[in-house]
């Protein structure tokens, strides 16, 4: 790796790469993981505690180790105890998920179709970059599909305007059959797009809380249906939307998933 000077501003020391290397052997990422920071680059280590005096300089190239999640962030390693904010760094060479062209131009493994299982908690995307406020939990499963680069770094589709960065998803390589849809289900992969800014019905207080803005979305966790078979999709603890103000990525039948509540949302104060 190109050795770079060390420099330093009135608030932060920048250091080298070569300072910052380590071994491979400790990496929980591929095989070959390099990141070239897009911006100077502040560190923190494993608790999420700020490193003072200490941070990258902007398009420096890092070996990567450990991919870990703190406070809902993911973050690269860069030295022991080091990580850096992965929104900061692009991926520029990672041999177990992309593959080289004739043209040595690279490409990204298509993953349309299948279903990947997230490593670590995730926060979900908009095309754009935009954060949703939605945090997808470790260990839970999504079917896929397209895969986009934002920023820099590949994301995979989950549902409608929804991404999540690629680097923590692990593609689940069971064979299936490809005819066979299997529908998202609360829990287990349903998403709930809003159409409009849509205000969320707090069951625990009977009454509307926060708005949501339109196009966000929310993983959901429960199907509940009142005596006038109105159905709401849980997305907290106690919070609630109408799914007639919210797309859902499933054609689930709504009447054998949604549990039956005669007095659900039937009096909001």
């Amino acid at each position: 790796m190109k050795k770079r000077n060390i420099f330093i501003t009135s608030a932060l020391i920048l250091l080298a790469p070569s300072v910052l290397s380590f071994s491979q052997q400790n990496s929980q990422a591929a095989t070959k993981l390099v990141g070239r920071t897009n911006t100077i680059t502040s560190l923190v280590d494993s608790t999420g505690k700020a490193i003072q005096n200490r941070g990258l300089a902007a398009n420096t190239d890092w070996q990567l180790g450990k991919i870990i999640n703190i406070n809902g962030n993911t973050y690269y390693q860069v030295s022991t105890d080091e990580y850096a904010l992965s929104t900061n760094m692009n991926v520029v060479d990672n041999s177990t998920t992309d593959t080289t062209d004739t043209n040595n131009d690279t490409t990204t493994t298509n993953v349309a179709g299948k279903t990947g299982t997230l490593t670590a908690a995730a926060k979900v995307v908009d095309a754009n970059g935009n954060q949703t406020g939605t945090v997808l939990d470790a260990g839970s499963s999504w079917k896929l599909g397209e895969t986009k680069s934002i920023n820099g770094n590949d994301y995979y589709q989950v549902a409608t305007n929804s991404y999540v960065i690629s680097l923590v998803v692990k593609i689940n390589t069971t064979t299936t059959n490809d005819n066979t849809y299997v529908a998202p289900t609360p829990n287990n992969g349903l998403i709930a797009t809003t159409n409009v800014a849509t205000k969320a019905y707090n069951y625990a207080t009977n009454s509307y809380d926060q708005t949501l803005p339109a196009g966000s979305a929310w993983k959901v966790s429960k199907l509940v249906v009142n005596k006038y078979g109105s159905y709401w999709g849980q997305i907290s603890s106690n919070e609630y939307v109408w799914l007639g103000d919210v797309t859902i990525n499933s054609g689930l039948n709504l009447k054998d998933n949604s549990e039956y509540i005669a007095d659900f949302a039937t009096g909001i104060k």
